[in-house]
């Protein structure tokens, strides 16, 4: 038995997913030019690493004007100690200027103009674009990428790793870009009690089939004990995260799409 949605409800689905895909066609050429890795995305930031640098040149070369327009005119000072102070200036801001993004930036990948992120908040910080529709590309895209995910919220990705190695998914998967990148969630009911799970129903994926035991990504139990997700991962704000994970179960009702704004990991 499938209950079908409300006019209410199915507006609402609509409209999160268009907003959500409006945003992301905005940014789409932008993020179609990252160079993606097995465990790292490259951004093209040559334009700040080149200005950086120009900067730094032109108050290093302007400096050496000093001794020859300052001469003898300041008693008891050579004038090579501003020479000296303004260089050492100048090395403070362009390491300054290479430290902004992330915290391991290797001076040949700032000297290319490119920083190679490691994590969905890295590449928000270098790109601004919102984490969210980073992780729609990450999750539309993932079949056609060799990009490996770790970190605490890689729930909603095939390809995953328990340790650290992998690009980390440090942000957790709001419901309105699941439902934009073409996955839904549905709360259903076997002799165990309530369970979500996920759909992927983008186009040419088979559809949804009940009473029999398949794999789904889902969260077993909705109401799962926050100080075991404490012990695990953390505070950070993870009791407010529903978390999926590969589960074999089949179920006898489905109750539903599920609407309530929450988070998945």
């Amino acid at each position: 038995m499938m209950s079908t949605p409300s006019p209410s409800t199915s507006a609402t689905i609509e409209s999160r997913a268009s907003t959500v895909i409006t945003e992301y066609d905005a940014h789409l050429q932008q993020m179609r030019k990252w160079i993606v890795a097995e465990n790292s995305i490259t951004v093209d930031c040559r334009l700040y690493s080149r200005a950086a640098l120009a900067l730094a040149a032109f108050v290093v070369l302007g400096s050496l004007v000093i001794p020859f327009t300052v001469g003898n005119k300041v008693v008891g000072v050579d004038p090579f100690q501003f020479v000296n102070f303004i260089w050492f200036a100048a090395g403070f801001g362009l390491i300054a200027a290479k430290s902004r993004y992330v915290n391991d930036w290797p001076w040949h990948d700032f000297l290319r103009g490119q920083v190679v992120c490691t994590s969905v908040r890295d590449l928000a910080e270098v790109t601004g674009i919102h984490a969210q529709m980073i992780l729609l590309y990450l999750i539309h895209n993932e079949p056609k990428h060799t990009l490996t995910m770790s970190g605490p919220y890689r729930g909603i990705f095939k390809r995953k790793l328990e340790d650290v190695t992998g690009f980390v998914i440090d942000v957790p998967v709001h419901l309105s870009t699941m439902l934009a990148s073409g996955y839904l969630i549905f709360k259903v009911l076997n002799e165990k009690g309530e369970h979500l799970i996920c759909i992927d129903v983008r186009l040419g994926v088979r559809g949804i089939t009940s009473r029999i035991e398949e794999n789904y990504k889902a969260s077993m139990d909705i109401g799962r004990d926050d100080l075991d997700l404490e012990r695990k991962y953390g505070t950070d704000g993870l009791d407010k995260v529903i978390f999926l994970a590969r589960q074999q179960f089949g179920w006898n009702k489905m109750l539903g799409l599920y609407v309530k704004d929450s988070k998945f990991g």
